[in-house]
């Protein structure tokens, strides 16, 4: 479980930093929404594969809970959990470049 939270973390990481990274081949400076946004599409990834048969049986749709069909309502709960535990490191992932680009705007050209 714990290796399971880890690659997540991962995945959160890396796709904030890409984000970071074009914006700032854009020349734009990062936004705190591109953290907000690679929480979202690395919950996604991981609610997927778990969430497969839901999203393609439509006929097993169900938001109360029941014996023969799986739960929506757990679908969603797990996909805010996941999005909920990536955001704090993804804003962190976007804090420490925003600092990190600034810090290099503020040193002199020494070519």
């Amino acid at each position: 479980m714990i290796v399971l939270i880890l690659i997540f973390e991962a995945v959160v990481i890396a796709l904030t930093a890409l984000g970071c990274r074009l914006k700032h081949k854009w020349h734009h400076r990062a936004g705190w929404h591109i953290g907000i946004i690679g929480a979202i599409l690395a919950a996604t990834i991981f609610s997927l594969p778990s969430d497969w048969h839901l999203l393609t049986h439509l006929e097993s749709w169900s938001w109360k809970r029941s014996h023969d069909k799986e739960s929506l309502s757990s679908v969603l709960f797990g996909f805010l959990w996941l999005t909920g535990m990536a955001v704090p490191v993804a804003l962190f992932v976007v804090y420490l470049y925003r600092k990190n680009t600034e810090s290099r705007a503020m040193r002199p050209n020494l070519h």
